[in-house]
């Protein structure tokens, strides 16, 4: 279930606030559903998807607690201590793996028949299998326990960076099958850190936890730097539309969301967010209408959504 609530926002403007009944790990969107989907393990293990523009919600329970989530294509893959699934938006079929002694991981979801799951112990990688419910050990270069990964909008690429070990540097894989085939490490030409966060919000652009932003190209070797943005001094969340040629990023408190030109990176204005609220890490969405989502936190415990519409966003 979700509560209403309206929240006075810089000054004159007034965005509507839902406030959920569950509490927010992880989340992402759902391209084809056009819906955000959350992760919980608060009050109880669960999938909840939400649509920002109607705030109709439903929710697909899970068995295991979530360690990372990944969502792509109307499925969502999930992390779990020992395991991760693999579940279907639609209509709820769930494949799970056991993974023995691999502890909690992160969990990739690229197009095609395999997800992907790290351990977050020493960077171990497995593939599992979404038609056999198997697992898989394979070799992949580049992974380490603080890996971080953006999937790129193309569905195959992977891009990564570490938030512990080489923090100037960024890795890229494609998926081949059931495997993530090395496509290169970006040489160092600047003066910046990738942190411990990286988004690709379309297929051309790059952005980083310190707000610099890089053309992509085929690889990793290949990332281009372009722009450091003025703002946030730090980016929580990151995200875009080639249609509507918009970039909106969000720092965690006391600042709006700022929206940029996706293509020249101008910036065409900003999103008041009350002082109050938090939002938060990976949390900012943009639907195919152009609108702005972001999942805030509104108190201990007391998560919601904050919404603007295209006709507000600049």
């Amino acid at each position: 279930m979700i509560f209403a609530l309206l929240l006075a926002c810089g000054g004159s403007e007034v965005v509507e606030s839902d406030v959920f009944d569950f509490e927010v790990r992880f989340a992402a969107w759902d391209d084809i559903g056009e819906e955000i989907v959350v992760a919980t393990d608060e009050p109880s293990p669960a999938l909840h998807m939400i649509d920002p523009i109607t705030g109709a919600s439903r929710s697909i329970a899970l068995s295991r607690v979530p360690t990372d989530l990944s969502v792509r294509g109307g499925r969502a893959a999930v992390g779990h201590v020992n395991a991760a699934s693999v579940v279907d938006l639609a209509t709820a079929v769930t494949t799970t793996a056991a993974i023995d002694d691999a502890g909690g991981g992160y969990v990739i979801l690229p197009d095609g028949d395999f997800a992907f799951f790290i351990a977050q112990l020493d960077g171990s990688a497995w593939a599992i299998s979404i038609t056999e419910g198997e697992a898989r050990p394979f070799t992949m270069s580049g992974s380490d326990r603080s890996l971080h990964t953006a999937l790129h909008p193309d569905g195959r690429q992977v891009y990564g960076t570490h938030s512990e070990v080489n923090p100037n540097d960024v890795y890229g894989w494609v998926a081949d099958g059931g495997t993530l085939v090395s496509t290169g490490q970006s040489p160092y030409h600047g003066d910046y850190q990738f942190g411990s966060s990286i988004w690709v919000p379309s297929a051309d652009r790059l952005v980083t936890h310190k707000a610099d932003v890089f053309h992509v190209g085929a690889g990793a070797g290949e990332l281009e730097w372009i722009a450091k943005l003025p703002e946030p001094p730090n980016v929580w969340a990151a995200a875009g539309s080639e249609a509507h040629d918009r970039l909106a990023l969000a720092y965690r408190t006391h600042e709006p969301i700022y929206v940029y030109s996706l293509g020249d990176l101008e910036m065409l204005g900003s999103l008041p967010v009350d002082l109050d609220l938090e939002i938060l890490s990976d949390a900012v969405f943009m639907d195919g209408s152009g609108g702005v989502h972001a999942l805030v936190e509104l108190g201990p415990h007391e998560h919601g959504l904050l919404s603007f519409p295209a006709s507000e966003v600049p």
